[in-house]
């Protein structure tokens, strides 16, 4: 089926569940064990989205680090252990409702991709062109000083 406009779908799973929402870092699986874990963990989807927003061209660069990923790539910012702890801490302070904090959004032609710095999954989001207000065409005729260009 064609994906309809202006509706998330998802490309990539969720990688991770928590085993206990309530339960803080310790409740999820891939941040249970430590930032090494962490990293063996996220690589994967990490690296797939980062490969398919530069496909469209595009560095993508951490929005939930204070310092972001300017200094290193995308995929190794986020496995990195700064990048953990800070998905930690959100976790440690928004328990459920985490998830919906880590969202890294990025805009390409044709739509968006987000990637979820908790879980992995990754969705895509295909926009309607708006209509321009103008006609690409115009008539010689209908210049307001006809055959003098402005």
């Amino acid at each position: 089926s064609v994906p309809q406009d202006g509706c998330w779908y998802s490309v990539q799973p969720p990688a991770f569940a928590p085993d206990d929402p309530f339960d803080g870092p310790s409740g999820w699986p891939n941040l249970a064990s430590g930032s090494r874990h962490w990293k063996a963990s996220m690589t994967e989807t990490a690296t797939m989205f980062s490969n398919l927003v530069r496909a469209f061209g595009v560095e993508p660069h951490c929005t939930i680090c204070s310092a972001g990923s300017t200094a290193s790539a995308f995929d190794a910012h986020t496995t990195s252990p700064q990048h953990f702890r800070v998905v930690s801490e959100t976790v440690e302070a928004q328990f459920e409702m985490a998830r919906e904090e880590l969202w890294h959004e990025t805009i390409v032609v044709g739509g968006r991709v987000r990637y979820n710095h908790l879980d992995g999954e990754m969705q895509v989001l295909r926009e309607v062109p708006e209509e321009q207000e103008y006609s690409d065409t115009v008539a010689l005729q209908a210049l307001p000083y006809d055959g003098v260009w402005l």
